[in-house]
């Protein structure tokens, strides 16, 4: 279970003063990659298809914000 952004040990068959075991480690990172891959993926057919609209405010003006400094045009960052 995780609270207050910490995983609790013992919830994962740890003691409370153990470290993680790599398992956990992998398993936290995988699900890391799988959120990141889904949202990237929601994220670019929603654009697609919806006429250039992007589904994650942020997600839509970090990649407008890469376009227009690889076009080196303001105009699009704005």
């Amino acid at each position: 279970m995780i609270t207050g952004g910490k995983i609790k040990p013992h919830l994962m068959g740890q003691q409370p003063g153990d470290s993680p075991s790599r398992q956990a480690i992998r398993f936290r990172d995988s699900l890391v990659v799988v959120l990141a891959l889904t949202a990237g993926a929601v994220n670019a057919m929603s654009h697609l298809q919806l006429g250039k609209v992007f589904s994650s405010v942020i997600t839509g003006n970090l990649a407008l914000l890469g376009v227009s400094a690889a076009q080196r045009d303001a105009g699009l960052a704005v």
